[in-house]
């Protein structure tokens, strides 16, 4: 017959045991010998106590001693030292926070015992010394313990903080976009915004400037996060899109409007300089004619059904670069069933190329998703069929690069076919 195996039980480490000490002695040239005994004694320490690893070093090296890897000190003059040498070694100890044993007889105008520093009688047993080191070195270790959890929870507590305020940040940030737009005259509005992180470089929105025109407006501030965001705030809510001239509401046209942002924004900039890129464009609704200017932005797209897509180039700086910037003001008519679309640079990594060397970097597949829709009529359904495709790529995961999209579509079949009352406006935000 077979038994059962003997059970054998493993035990781990005593806790205690696994903590070291590291103990410095230091002594009186006259005491070399005697230091050693001690710290061969302090080694062999105590049954049940944390074990202790000693070095010895001279009096004269004390400020060594205390920069060092210490857990106590434990000094040993000689009878030749000098009180005022002894309470400097005692103020040394206290000013450092550094737990000490002084081996030394009472003398008159000695400290005594001070905060930190225990004297002890000379011929005090090994043994003994080892438990005096060892309970003022556990004392230190759990202080130090407690001001680390503390450290830890303040650290905890400003990030949270900080991680609320963000997170308002980010709330306050949506609250500048629009959330619909309504239709005007067959033609519809579409955008998809998606953050990096909280927050966003990128901004935008659709301005109803009259019963015919509406402003179409894309911002990118260079950089990231808050500093990014608060930028692109300023200069949305800077944009002069209409004004008033004896009591009669003027547009502004978009090159006019572009220099003069600029001009604002020079005006402005104290130590720090921001940059940011921006399209803006004015459209008639009605006679479905644009007018468009652009500040260093990646150029708009003119999707046609069954044709090439139509790159529309047009030069103009950053704003906030040079002072006096001119913009150029292109102007067309969207055709039927033509589709204007308005971009932020994140797209240049919104598709990783299928080179394994190239992955991660920019790109302009972006371009061959985008022609991909030509015939695809409805903006909003285009602006939704992108933003699948980026979650293909990318999974819900954060953009590598903050990104947006607008699409202005204007067609035949918007007087014959049922159409939503607003703009779809889709807003992701990061985790």
């Amino acid at each position: 017959m077979i038994g059962r195996p003997p059970c054998r039980t493993i035990q781990g480490p005593d806790p205690m045991q696994a903590e070291v000490h590291n103990v410095t002695v230091l002594h009186s040239d006259s005491l070399g010998s005697e230091a050693k005994e001690i710290a061969a004694s302090l080694e062999r320490g105590v049954p049940g106590l944390a074990s202790i690893s000693c070095r010895l070093m001279p009096l004269s090296q004390l400020d060594e001693a205390i920069a060092g890897p210490c857990s106590c000190l434990l000094m040993l003059p000689d009878d030749h030292a000098t009180t005022e040498r002894i309470n400097a070694m005692v103020r040394a100890c206290m000013r450092t926070n550094t737990p000490a044993v002084l081996v030394a007889g009472n003398r008159p105008d000695d400290p005594g015992t001070c905060d930190g520093v225990l004297r002890v009688e000379p011929g005090t047993s090994g043994q003994a010394l080892a438990g005096i080191v060892s309970g003022l070195a556990t004392k230190r270790s759990d202080q130090q313990l407690e001001q680390s959890l503390r450290a830890t929870q303040d650290l905890k507590r400003q990030l949270d903080e900080i991680h609320d305020e963000i997170q308002m940040a980010a709330s306050v940030q949506q609250d500048f976009l629009p959330n619909a737009f309504p239709r005007m005259h067959g033609v519809e509005f579409a955008s998809m915004w998606r953050p990096a992180s909280s927050v966003s470089g990128d901004i935008f929105d659709f301005i109803k400037l009259d019963d015919e025109h509406v402003g179409i407006f894309l911002a990118d501030a260079i950089g990231h996060g808050i500093p990014a965001a608060l930028l692109t705030m300023v200069i949305c809510r800077s944009l002069p899109a209409i004004e008033s001239i004896n009591g009669q509401p003027r547009i502004v046209p978009p090159a006019e409007a572009m220099e003069r942002l600029n001009r604002n924004l020079m005006r402005r900039y104290g130590r720090t300089t921001r940059f940011a890129t921006a399209l803006y464009g004015v459209i008639n609704c009605r006679t479905r004619r644009i007018s468009i200017a652009c500040a260093g932005h990646p150029p708009p797209l003119l999707l046609s059904p069954g044709r090439s897509m139509q790159t529309i180039q047009i030069n103009g700086g950053l704003l906030g670069v040079f002072e006096g910037e001119r913009y150029q003001q292109h102007e067309f008519t969207i055709q039927g069933n033509q589709r204007l679309l308005l971009y932020s640079d994140g797209f240049e990594q919104a598709f990783p190329s299928p080179d394994a060397a190239k992955k991660g970097l920019p790109n302009k597949r972006y371009l061959e998703e985008f022609q991909g829709l030509h015939d695809c009529l409805d903006a909003a359904t285009l602006v939704r069929r992108i933003n699948r495709g980026i979650e293909n790529e990318q999974g819900h995961d954060a953009p590598r690069d903050d990104m947006t999209l607008l699409c202005v579509g204007a067609g035949a079949q918007a007087s014959t076919r049922r159409m939503l009352d607003s703009t779809t406006t889709l807003k992701l935000r990061s985790a």
